[in-house]
């Protein structure tokens, strides 16, 4: 029986995001924060922002950042399994151990 790799469903999404989400290939890019465990930018494209979000660390990391563009909410495009919101003005991401995602900002 053929079994589901996990790496080629990821790639399958990414492939998928990049043909829906003209930001993703033409979009302005913004960094938005940089440490030595995360790092997180934008690609902003008319008035419309997805937010790459990385995790390179061993422990889960809560990030602040400012919104590249107004937005009300957030929705994550891969797996929908970090904590995300947008509160007062700032996107407030809570991601796992060695992960990483894209947010849509609405």
């Amino acid at each position: 029986a053929e079994k589901t790799n996990p790496v080629t469903s990821v790639y399958a999404a990414l492939g998928r995001l990049k043909a829906e989400c003209p930001a993703l290939s033409w979009g302005e890019v913004k960094e938005l924060t940089l440490t030595t465990q995360s790092y997180a930018y934008a690609r902003v494209l008319d008035g419309k922002a997805v937010v790459a979000v990385y995790n390179n660390g061993d422990s889960p990391v809560s990030m602040e950042l400012q919104l590249p563009v107004e937005a009300a909410g957030v929705k994550d495009l891969l797996a929908d399994c970090v904590g995300s919101q947008v509160e007062w003005g700032k996107l407030k991401v809570q991601l796992p151990s060695n992960y990483a995602t894209l947010l849509q900002l609405v």
